[in-house]
């Protein structure tokens, strides 16, 4: 392939990276259709990469003082990063390196001369995307077509665009919607595209109020309003805008949501206000309590939650256990509060420190002006979506899942060459610089999809796995081949992922099926010792049980059922549920005088 090509490598890639992912979609599970959704990114940040490997110019950082403040704090974040991944190397799974380094591949790509020629294109794509996954949230939620088979426990959910998740659906709107905000409301834009993205951002918005998202209706409209008040005597008409769609919100489930949230911060439950965001919070606390300087891991804060949520209870004195169906958190929902709870404070400041310097360089960038008109997103565009974007990240974890994090880190990447200068790079201003981004597009593709293919294979597996569970007792034949396949593809899944606590549990599951108990009990414990779950603690109970340990057993059923009280119902019935219900309730009250869950010693 020649030099010639890589242009159109790039283009490509950066296009399928930002706007494949709104497209996929796979129904094997939740987490097959986030990877799918992060595979297809990987895949086109890879290719972008090998485009600019080909072309043989490494993006020139360090062009003036705040793009060398973003970069230094850029690189120092991934340095303590992986750090803190060798620190805790028992628990990290390598894998997690796919959903950071496609990001920032497309951060790289978007401050390169070649990335630079793409921006409008990519703009654009993002925008139609966005106009389409709003319009199918819409017809979804309040049509009832194209409807995803998907569990709906709310009206809202069913706005799932082909992303599987109201939230998400959200959460990945916001950066489009504002890129068809910032284009219709320039008053120096061609009046044929300031008419079609006011056209798109109506589907748009409909989409995001479908949701009944609250953090990324407020992203938006932070966002569009700092971006008319950048210039507001040229930008006034658009306030119209801004107040047309607050109207919108006030209409629908948005706004209903907005007055009880706010309703409930007016009598003091900010658990429910935040719906019980406050758990994640206190134990990313915990955590930093315990690993400051290097945090609990890069992608860990799920593996380490349990043992910080209940250090979290004794210090508050209540539980903090969710009223949804999971006990389990993944993440703190609030990005900066997790990344210094994965990687420790000092990464967490570097990467604050890159991002101030980031909006610094953008403010000093349009006060300075520039001779030449500057390509769509303006730079004004680019603050208010970074603004909104980064006000989003404060409350939830926008650069968690594929569809808001490459458009982010590719706009980021945007605004860093835009602070720098803009200029053309040298041929090769560093040695070996094709080698370099061949190998991290390599990579970037590699780790992606072995994740890609560990997540299908336990997603089939764990369908397997009920299926067998659920075939009638004179089905034995039948169970047993379902149980076989399901033991051979959860193999599999663990052979190519071998930190995956999920896929030990259920691995464990389709051994006691059998009643191999011995070899069940060894993998439900080595799940439990890499990442506890209420349910993980459950299945080991049961596993112990079967062998004879009865306390254990009973000690597992009551930490089980303290972490996540459902499970009361669905235990053995050689357990006296009424009276492990009265120790936990007994061990409940005795919290806020200095107690601790029934069973466990304290962890202060």
């Amino acid at each position: 392939m020649s030099r010639a090509n890589a242009p159109a490598l790039v283009l490509v890639g950066i296009l399928a990276a930002l706007a494949f992912p709104f497209l996929v979609f796979s129904t094997a599970s939740s987490d097959a259709l986030r990877e799918s959704k992060l595979l297809v990114q990987a895949l086109g940040a890879s290719l972008a990469l090998l485009g600019l490997a080909l072309g043989g110019a490494f993006p020139a950082f360090g062009r003036g003082r705040a793009a060398r403040v973003a970069v230094l704090g850029l690189l120092a974040a991934v340095v303590l990063a992986l750090l803190s991944a060798f620190a805790n190397a028992d628990v990290v799974d390598p894998l997690t390196a796919a959903a950071v380094l496609s990001p920032l591949a497309l951060l790289l790509a978007g401050s390169s001369a070649a990335g630079a020629h793409v921006v409008p294109a990519a703009a654009a794509a993002l925008m139609a995307a966005g106009a389409f996954t709003g319009a199918l949230a819409a017809l979804q939620r309040w049509a009832g077509l194209f409807r995803l088979p998907l569990d709906a426990p709310e009206p809202r959910f069913l706005a799932a665009g082909l992303i599987g998740n109201a939230g998400d659906v959200g959460m990945a709107l916001v950066v489009p919607a504002l890129l068809l905000f910032t284009m219709a409301s320039e008053p120096g834009t061609n009046a044929r595209r300031r008419s079609l993205a006011a056209l798109g951002l109506v589907p748009t918005l409909l989409g995001l109020l479908a949701t009944e998202s609250v953090g990324p209706a407020l992203a938006f409209g932070a966002g569009a309003i700092v971006f008319v008040a950048l210039d507001l005597r040229r930008r006034r008409l658009a306030l119209g805008a801004i107040a047309l769609a607050a109207l919108l919100a006030g209409a629908t489930g948005t706004g209903r949501r907005a007055l009880v949230k706010l309703d409930q911060l007016r009598k003091g439950d900010v658990a429910a206000a935040s719906t019980q965001r406050d758990i994640g919070l206190l134990a990313a606390r915990e955590m930093l309590r315990t690993r400051p300087l290097l945090g609990a891991g890069p992608g860990a804060f799920s593996n380490r939650f349990v043992p910080a949520r209940l250090a979290a209870e004794e210090r508050a004195g209540r539980r903090l256990w969710h009223r949804s169906g999971s006990a389990h958190f993944d993440n703190a929902h609030s990005e900066p509060v997790t990344l210094a709870a994965e990687a420790g404070l000092p990464a967490a400041c570097a990467a604050t420190a890159a991002a101030l310097a980031l909006f610094a360089g953008l403010l000093a960038r349009r006060r300075e002006g520039t001779t030449t008109p500057l390509p769509a997103p303006t730079t004004d565009a680019l603050f208010a979506a970074l603004c909104a974007v980064a006000l989003l990240a404060l409350g939830d974890f926008p650069l968690r899942i594929a569809v808001a994090s490459g458009p982010a880190a590719f706009l980021a990447g945007v605004a860093l060459r835009r602070i720098a200068g803009g200029g053309s790079e040298p041929p090769s201003p560093i040695r070996g610089a094709r080698v370099l981004l061949a190998a991290l597009g390599l990579l970037v593709a590699v780790l992606a999809g072995v994740r890609s293919l560990a997540t299908l294979a336990q997603a089939e597996g764990e369908n397997l796995l009920r299926d067998a569970a659920s075939a009638p007792e004179e089905a034995a034949a039948e169970r047993a081949e379902l149980l076989s396949a399901a033991g051979a593809r959860l193999e599999r899944a663990i052979a190519l992922r071998s930190r995956s606590a999920t896929a030990l549990l259920a691995l464990g599951s389709v051994h006691a099926l059998r009643g191999e108990r011995e070899r069940a009990y060894a993998l439900y414990a080595r799940s439990v010792r890499l990442e506890e779950r209420a349910e993980s603690d459950l299945n080991l109970g049961r596993a112990a049980l079967s062998l004879g340990r009865t306390d254990e057993a009973n000690a597992l059923f009551r930490r089980s059922v303290w972490i996540l009280p459902r499970l009361l119902e669905v235990l053995p019935p050689e357990v006296d549920r009424e009276r492990l219900a009265v120790e936990i309730d007994a061990a409940a009250q005795a919290l806020p005088r200095g107690g601790h869950a029934p069973g466990l010693p304290p962890t202060r």
